[in-house]
């Protein structure tokens, strides 16, 4: 997409967020600004052919009232407005709220056009009023709208339009490469790669690929793991998490790997051959106590870095199966062996 045709579709985005909560709640929503494809050209708010996004009508008393609709995309909750646009709402449309939605924290933030604060005084260089999101100006859309209600009904319907917008795009990106490409699909992934791609990722077997020579579906996998790098990385708390399992746990899940190669700690057989040496029989006893104290999201990591300090090579007996699609026997190891493969392979925990 070109920048002009994204903020087009960003702004529908905004819209249809903001037209299906009211409209799940009971006011009479009208779309207008929708039509504005001559103005979104010219970017000329002068006289009357521009409209707001948005007429909400309240049930009851039949109050309108128009919404002007953005989203913010990203962090820094930062928000622009042109003061051309302003200026012409509050001549043209004195009944007017803007409205920005965040999909950076999932906020609704609203602000009457004739509020004081759009002044000349928060004027950039380029003509435009800069207000931050998290200022206290901005209102939620129930105090406006006060059949809105703050709680479990909005925070249901917030998640469905969540899953909708989840299902759409990793069906799209995960989708069969036999359902065809359209335009340009080629470029985008190797654009994705190249500019989404850093070293830290070949711990996780992601190695950079030869975008000019690769074939379509070696391109296909390597955006899908990185793709799949980068939820996890978000997910799990950034860069501290990326050694712990639950980081490959999601990796493996999103790269549709969930079940293959499972490792298990077989921790009662651990423990028992353990009771033979009562060293590292009392150590493992303290190791409990300390799993046991620990949150349920460190403690699988904390078992096994602990098992890993206290048992030395050559002690116990486990089987390794091979990849499920061989017919090779189970392979014998010692613990520590076992261990070690299940930190790489960073799978299952009982």
């Amino acid at each position: 997409m070109t920048n002009r045709t994204t903020e087009f579709f960003k702004g529908r985005i905004g819209q249809a967020i903001l037209e299906t909560t009211l409209l799940h709640f009971g006011y009479k929503v009208e779309r207008l600004g929708c039509k504005i494809a001559p103005i979104f050209e010219t970017k000329n708010y002068e006289g009357t052919d521009y409209l707001p996004d948005l007429l909400v009508t309240k049930p009851g008393d039949g109050e309108k009232t128009y919404l002007e609709v953005k989203l913010q995309r990203a962090h820094p909750l930062s928000v622009r407005i042109p003061k051309a646009q302003v200026h012409m709402l509050r001549q043209a449309w004195p009944n007017t709220l803007l409205v920005f939605v965040s999909a950076y924290n999932g906020s609704i933030n609203c602000l009457d056009i004739n509020d004081t604060v759009l002044n000349d005084e928060i004027l950039d260089d380029e003509g435009f009023y800069r207000l931050e999101l998290l200022s206290e100006v901005w209102k939620p859309l129930w105090e406006f709208f006060p059949r809105v209600e703050k709680g479990e009904k909005t925070d249901d319907l917030w998640q469905d339009l969540k899953a909708v917008l989840d299902d759409f795009a990793s069906n799209r990106f995960s989708a069969s490469r036999n359902t065809g490409f359209f335009a340009e699909e080629k470029d985008s992934l190797k654009k994705y790669i190249e500019r989404n791609w850093h070293p830290g990722m070949l711990d996780q077997d992601i190695h950079m690929l030869n975008v000019d020579t690769a074939g379509i579906d070696e391109i296909w996998e390597q955006a899908i793991s990185i793709h799949a790098f980068r939820f996890a990385f978000d997910l799990c708390g950034g860069e501290e998490n990326i050694d712990h399992p639950a980081f490959s746990q999601v990796m493996d899940k999103l790269r549709g790997k969930t079940g293959e190669q499972l490792v298990t700690i077989p921790y009662q057989a651990i423990k028992k051959t353990l009771t033979e040496y009562p060293d590292l029989y009392s150590k493992i006893l303290e190791l409990e106590k300390e799993v046991s104290n620990s949150s349920p999201y460190d403690s699988a990591v904390l078992l096994l870095e602990g098992l890993l300090k206290i048992i030395p090579s050559g002690l116990g007996t486990a089987y390794v199966r091979p990849e499920q699609r061989t017919k090779n026997e189970p392979i014998e190891v010692d613990f520590r062996t076992l261990l070690t493969l299940i930190r790489r392979s960073n799978c299952l925990y009982d």
